[in-house]
Parts: C-alpha cells; structure tokens; sequence
C-alpha cells in the first residue's frame, strides 16, 4: 500500500526495464484521480530516493551542474538534508539545499524530471468503480487534466432543497471505491432558477469549493429583500443602453446583484479555519476558498451578516466597473465599423477572438472577482489599439503574429481552470504589445509565457 495523504492505494511492483510497467504501480480510482499530490508522489520509492535525487541532479541545466561536481559527492553530503514529510516537494527541497552550499540561481524549474529512469517515477494506473483500467501514466499533471471534466462531476445528490444553511451538512467524509478509502467533499448546489441549493458529493475538493460558493451565495440572495431594488434603481440609461445588445433590463439586474453579492463576499468574507476538512493534496486556491467559505450554519450566519451589509456599498462600485465595460465594449463595436475589413482584415479578427474569449455577456459566472475587475483594463488597451491602428498596422501585425501561437494554445480552451494562469498572462501580453505605456499586472515575455505554457502541461 502506498499512503497519500488521505488516500490508501494498492501497489504492484514489476521488473521488467523493457516493459512500460517497469517499477512501481500505483492503482487510482478514477474518482480520487484529484486527490493525488505531484508533490507527494515524485518523492517516489524510500529505497530507490537516492538514485532519484542523483538523477535530478544530472538533470540540471550545465552551468549549474558545473558547480555540483562530482555530483554524486553532492547527492550524497544533501540526501541525509531530505525530509519526506516536511511538508515540501523534493524539488524544493534540493534547491534549499543547495542554496545553503552557495548555488543561489537553481529553482524547481531547472530540474526536468522526465529525463530519469522511468522505474523512479511511480506509474499510476486509472481504474473504474469495477478496477477496469482506464489508463496508465507517470505524468499525475496530465492525467489530470485529461480527466478533469469526469473528475470534477458531482458524484451524487441527496434528496431535498433548501433555502437555509442544512443543519446536517457536513463538508468531508471518507467514501469507498473500487476497494479505496478516499475522501468525498459536500457542497451546496444551487437549483436552475437560482433560488435554493441541494447537497451533492464530489471527490475533487476544488469542483466541491466553487459549487459551494455559489451555493452559498444563492441562500444569501434570498435574503437580501429590498436591497436588490435599491442597488439595481442606479442602473442609469447609458449603461442599460450599453448592455442592449447582450440582453433586456432584467438579464442585467440579474447580472449586476450577482456580481454584487461575489464581490461582497470577497472583499468582506469571515475568515475560517477549515484546514482539518481539507485533503493533504489541496492547493493554494482550495485552501484559499476554504477560508471564506461557511461549513456550517453558524459560519453561514456569520457570512451573510456582512454580506447582506456591504451589498450596497460594494454593488456601487461593480455597478461602475460593469458600466465602464460595457460603455467601452460599445465603442471598440463603433471602432471596428470603421475599419476597412480588407486592408484590416487580420487585426480585425484578432480584436474579434479576444472579445469572444472575453465573453462580455456572461463573464462575471465564468471566472473569479479577481479577474473579471480587470476587464476595464483589457478594454482600454484595446481602444488604444483601435486609435492607433490606422497609421500602425506593420506594427500591428507584428503583434498578431506574435499572438498566433498563444491563439491556437487558447482556442476553445480559455475557460479552462488548468490554463487560467497562461490565459491571463496573455491578456496582460496584449496590453504590452498594443498598448504601451500601459502597465502589465505582472513581467510578461514570449519565454515568461513558454514556461507558463510548459508548466501548464
């Protein structure tokens, strides 16, 4: 058995360097294929670590394996440094330790783990709820992307609705599949109409986290009574105007409390302490969630007070970040009118994709706070495109084509949780090739992007 935090999982062991089975075998329901850590796993076989550290270090880039040799003396003065469950990647680890011997420029990213023997790195074996193999692997990362949209599923429901936090909710549990103990996380599901939640159970405690979030925020709508009216009575006639074409003065109240109600609980939230109900394996945007999310009905309690009373407030000013969206969204539309589609042809479609990409329709369901408060940002680069593009289209061009494979990268996938971080990195590389002097969120560059790209996986 090999433990994984809170996971269980059979092993198989094979010797065999000329099969793809070679090494270790870990068998994975596919249910708790979101619970594994990569972190956890390249730790590897206790017996085989040194041999893996070895190989790591031949893996670094040469200027830096200059400074290490002989590198097996190195892996042997730094393998005794190595604490397995010191809450650290192994890859962390290293660059520690070898900073403390004076090698300051190695990070994780210098390490390329798929050059060592494959028999170091544990094969995980996907199988269904009857142990069929699904599929085999060594790169946990990629299969789990492959699988994100059936892992990330509810599993199942439980009978009833509710327009009050559950007395009985509970938020984690242990669950048996395909003869695996693993963890199964609760959330609070919103209906269809938006106007009361159900309990569901998913395995991936990220799916789990941002259900519960709009669960929340949906029996908290409930009660907001007249301060709905009172926030949507400042929708004045250029900003309705403005919105027209994406829909009628309903959609759009609808849109602004909802983007109300996410800010309110972002900006105002109650801090909580769930890191006892979250897995081992949980990221920085699980445990993130976890904090201002209520598990309970007296954290709900807590959550709606200062919700309901910095709804307003904080309404007035999402109320001012949609009104500017939608006033420029309406002018980039009367820019594009005036362009000579054959002489601009490319930039127009360009413009075009970005604007798809953005989805200024519905953008506020489609992503986080964080990201949808800087679409005034993306906007105003974007007319300073359109301002300059008549007497600068070589350099316009030039910026398309240093978009294209970024593009492709991006088609049919910019929503995709995986790639978030690439996807906004190349909205702020937009701003730095159209738009300067405007300042990017953070350094961008066509290699910044290729790592991002590569971390993505």
């Amino acid at each position: 058995m090999w433990k994984l935090g809170d996971l269980k999982l059979p092993l198989r062991y094979i010797f065999d360097p000329a099969s793809d089975d070679d090494g270790v075998t870990i068998r994975v329901p596919l249910a708790a294929l979101p619970q594994l850590d990569a972190i956890e796993l390249l730790w590897g076989v206790p017996g085989w670590r040194y041999e893996l550290v070895l190989q790591l270090l031949k893996s670094l880039p040469k200027e830096i394996r200059r400074q290490i040799v002989p590198i097996p003396n190195t892996a042997d003065s730094l393998f005794d440094e190595l604490q397995p469950k010191g809450g650290q990647g192994l890859l962390k680890q290293l660059c520690q330790a070898l900073h403390r011997r004076g090698i300051m420029s190695v990070t994780p990213e210098n390490f390329n783990p798929s050059t060592i023997d494959r028999y170091l790195q544990p094969q995980i074996c996907v199988v269904d709820e009857k142990n069929r193999i699904i599929e085999k692997g060594r790169d946990l990362q990629t299969l789990q992307i492959r699988h994100a949209s059936e892992t990330s599923q509810a599993v199942n429901e439980q009978q009833g609705v509710h327009t009050e936090f559950p007395e009985h909710f509970a938020f984690s549990k242990n669950h048996h599949s395909a003869g695996v103990v693993m963890k199964q996380f609760a959330a609070l599901v919103a209906d269809e109409a938006g106007e009361a939640v159900s309990i569901h159970q998913y395995t991936d405690v990220n799916a789990a986290l941002q259900a519960h979030r709009i669960g929340v925020l949906t029996l908290i709508k409930g009660k907001l009574g007249a301060k709905k009216k009172q926030l949507t009575s400042q929708i004045d006639s250029i900003f309705k105007l403005a919105f027209a074409p994406l829909g009628d003065m309903d959609k759009l109240k609808t849109i602004v409390i909802d983007a109300a109600l996410d800010a309110a609980l972002e900006e105002h939230y109650v801090l909580f302490d769930h890191s006892e109900n979250l897995p081992e394996s949980a990221d920085d945007i699980a445990v993130g969630l976890s904090e201002e999310l209520p598990f309970t009905s007296e954290e709900y309690t807590q959550t709606l007070e200062v919700v309901v009373n910095n709804f307003l407030l904080t309404g007035q000013s999402v109320i001012k970040t949609l009104k500017n969206v939608y006033t420029r969204w309406q002018r980039i539309r009367q820019g594009l009118l005036m362009l000579d589609r054959e002489i601009f042809g490319e930039s127009i479609d360009d413009i075009e994709d970005q604007l798809e990409d953005l989805h200024l329709a519905d953008f506020v369901y489609r992503m986080d706070y964080s990201h949808w408060q800087q679409y005034p940002r993306y906007l105003e680069a974007l007319q300073i495109r359109l301002e300059r593009l008549e007497h600068n289209l070589d350099a316009d061009l030039d910026g398309v084509y240093a978009l294209d494979l970024h593009m492709e990268r991006l088609a049919g996938r910019a929503d995709k949780e995986a790639i978030s971080e690439y996807r906004w990195m190349v909205e702020e590389y937009r701003i730095q090739l159209f738009a300067q002097p405007m300042k990017t969120r953070m350094a961008v560059s066509p290699k910044r992007l290729s790592k991002m790209w590569d971390k993505m996986g």
